[in-house]
């Protein structure tokens, strides 16, 4: 059965994909309706993440490919001076990103749109106290759970689609630039949050690159689990009185000035990346 599709249209992998991740929501709902009771909202989470990202991922490569993993991208590399440039990569653009959530939230529809800016906004504050509800736990267990849930799972299960899979599809279609933006888009997109709609496309926009660049699914993985991760771990820290400022203030407000150094520093490490890259390539 492996590669059994492998000539098959752009449209037929598309329809599978859509078909995979269509089977993954049902299922979802299928253990929320019957399984309320011994499934936490926190633990269906992970388990949509797999059944809706990492699942169809994993089918479509294996229906489409004789070699999913390689399909996927999923191939590791002795870099590891990259992996450190990615890992610095993904803490600094942090207040850049910060800059951008505030000028995203600026953002004024037209009168005519009131109704949708309103249905946005209730939408922003439900996921923003799901995630809240999530994230508030008092003990070291509960913060590795978190990190589990809210990092390690999505940080393997969204790359492995947006970037392994979809990105994979889209390059073949229209080539590896339009790939990276159109993944980016449904990557934003998809968290239904339109105040962090632009800043979200942009973090999308640089794992499609660091995939791009690095041939390899890992540093993606990896600068989207730094960027979840960091998240997380202050979130704890702010909520039970271990520090006083907020991981999201960076870069805003009077640290204004946090987000332009945060850019400039982000954008040589972008290109550091892209160049040490090309040296290693030719290298081999």
């Amino acid at each position: 059965m492996k590669g059994v599709l492998k000539d098959c249209s752009f449209g037929a992998r598309l329809t599978l994909t859509a078909f995979a991740v269509v089977v993954g929501l049902l299922l979802t709902s299928c253990l929320l309706m019957f399984s309320p009771r011994f499934i936490s909202l926190k633990w269906l989470q992970l388990i949509q993440t797999m059944l809706v990202f990492l699942m169809p991922a994993l089918l479509v490569a294996f229906f489409v490919s004789k070699a999913p993993f390689s399909y996927l991208n999923i191939r590791s590399g002795k870099r590891w001076r990259i992996s450190v440039d990615v890992c610095f990569l993904s803490i600094s653009i942090l207040p850049f990103i910060n800059g951008l959530v505030v000028l995203n939230e600026s953002i004024v529809l037209p009168t005519w749109l009131a109704s949708v800016e309103q249905w946005m906004k209730t939408m922003e504050e439900s996921a923003l106290q799901l995630t809240e509800q999530f994230l508030s736990v008092s003990t070291w267990q509960g913060l590795a759970a978190n990190l589990l849930i809210m990092a390690v799972v999505p940080a393997v299960g969204e790359e492995f689609f947006f970037r392994g899979l979809l990105q994979r599809l889209f390059s073949d279609k229209w080539g590896n630039h339009v790939a990276v933006w159109v993944s980016a888009f449904l990557f934003s997109t998809m968290h239904l949050q339109f105040y962090g709609f632009f800043p979200r496309m942009i973090l999308g926009a640089m794992f499609g690159y660091l995939l791009l660049w690095t041939n390899s699914l890992w540093m993606p993985i990896l600068a989207h689990f730094i960027n979840n991760a960091l998240a997380v771990v202050f979130f704890y820290l702010e909520s039970n009185s271990y520090i006083s400022f907020h991981i999201d203030d960076v870069g805003v407000g009077k640290y204004w000035w946090m987000a332009f150094a945060s850019a400039s520093v982000s954008l040589w490490l972008f290109f550091r990346i892209k160049n040490g890259c090309k040296k290693s390539d030719k290298n081999m």
